[in-house]
């Protein structure tokens, strides 16, 4: 039987661990499932008497699947081709939402597979697991979901730690590029240029919010959105900011991802494992690289002296930047950022003293005397 072997492309660049679905003609129908590989590539059975397919590709990859948010009741994005063998399909209508959908597997690569539990067998470059079928996996309602372009009131993008109809996982909420430049580093109405760090750190409120007990998720959800509603005025967070403990160390998360990121693909693109996490923590601390490299700023939240000694620049357990520095890098150089990002996506916290009596709990000393000291060094 003739087999139909094509690839996709999205902005030049293979659209990666997608699903794609063998549709019958007008895209009625569905014959079979394939997940695009790395170069984008997915081949089809066209059976006995064809040399063509026609395929549906899903806005939907391994880690999120993405909704057309333009619409009153946002729904899930795809277009249908017909393509013979060896085709390569370039995705022309809604662009930016397949581009949202490759950035968004690079970021979760980048990052957060580097910590468990995304980094078990189970899950890899599936963070919610995956079911025993592509199709039940592609079906499956337990799944992280984003909108774009959103039309909720608030000016910046944020993510609802419970979905509606996605098994109560995480929803992100996306303006359009041209109202946030962030999205892919591009200007806008508040400046002339951007880094592209809005997915990093929105993605990164939502690999910490998957991994919260369901009831947790629930329970933060209110909190969450009635502080995104309480500061329409005034919506940009900032790492010198004073808001609350919760606030605080949600978003601490977030400049983890985004920080992370940069520096694991500019700042060090040649380093892996744990020397990309220990050359981290020790730059953030040391030279701070990243401030060579942001366009939007670079904020300090701390030094190390020779000595060994940590001078926060922040401190409270209120502030974004303190609680970012205490746990991402003066707690990660005592026990590992491997270990303290594992164990605030274990500990299923939402301020820092539910995560320090966690940590205190676990019945390893090391890690009580390293919680101990980080809190007081940054008045926590």
């Amino acid at each position: 039987m003739p087999f139909v072997t094509a690839n996709v492309r999205v902005n030049g660049r293979p659209l990666r661990r997608a699903f794609v679905e063998h549709v019958g003609p007008f895209g009625v129908g569905s014959l079979g499932w394939s997940l695009t590989d790395d170069q984008g590539s997915f081949m089809f059975d066209a059976g006995p008497f064809a040399n063509r397919v026609d395929v549906r590709v899903h806005c939907q990859n391994s880690v999120l699947r993405v909704l057309d948010g333009g619409l009153a009741v946002p729904i899930p994005v795809s277009q249908v081709f017909n393509v013979d063998d060896g085709a390569s399909i370039s995705i022309a209508g809604q662009q930016d939402h397949f581009r949202i959908l490759n950035d968004s597997l690079t970021i979760y690569r980048t990052v957060w597979r580097h910590f468990r539990p995304y980094n078990r067998t189970s899950r890899r470059d599936f963070p919610l697991g995956r079911r025993s079928s592509l199709r039940e996996t592609f079906a499956n309602s337990r799944r992280i979901e984003l909108s774009y372009p959103d039309q909720f009131p608030s000016q910046l993008a944020f993510v609802e730690p419970s979905g509606l109809n996605n098994s109560g996982f995480p929803l992100v909420h996306i303006k359009n590029r041209t109202v946030d430049g962030r999205l892919f580093g591009e200007a806008d109405a508040i400046a002339q240029q951007h880094d592209a760090s809005l997915l990093p750190h929105e993605l990164g409120h939502v690999f910490h919010f998957s991994t919260l007990a369901a009831s947790t998720r629930v329970s933060i959800e209110g909190q969450y959105i009635a502080f995104i509603l309480s500061n329409l005025a005034n919506p940009t967070h900032a790492i010198t900011r004073q808001t609350t403990p919760f606030v605080a160390f949600i978003e601490a998360v977030g400049i983890f991802s985004e920080r992370f990121f940069f520096f694991s693909r500019q700042v060090e693109p040649s380093l892996t494992g744990v020397a990309l996490r220990r050359a981290f923590f020790q730059d953030e601390l040391g030279q701070q690289r990243l401030s060579t490299v942001f366009v939007d700023g670079y904020v300090n939240v701390g030094t190390r002296d020779n000595s060994g000694r940590i001078t926060p620049a922040l401190r409270g357990d209120d502030r974004e930047g303190a609680v970012y520095g205490a746990i991402y890098l003066d707690f990660a150089s005592r026990v590992g950022l491997r270990e303290a990002v594992g164990l605030v996506l274990d500990s299923n916290a939402t301020n820092f003293d539910e995560f320090r009596r966690h940590v205190q709990g676990r019945g390893n000393n090391t890690w009580r005397t390293a919680i101990d000291a980080v809190s007081s060094t940054w008045g926590m």
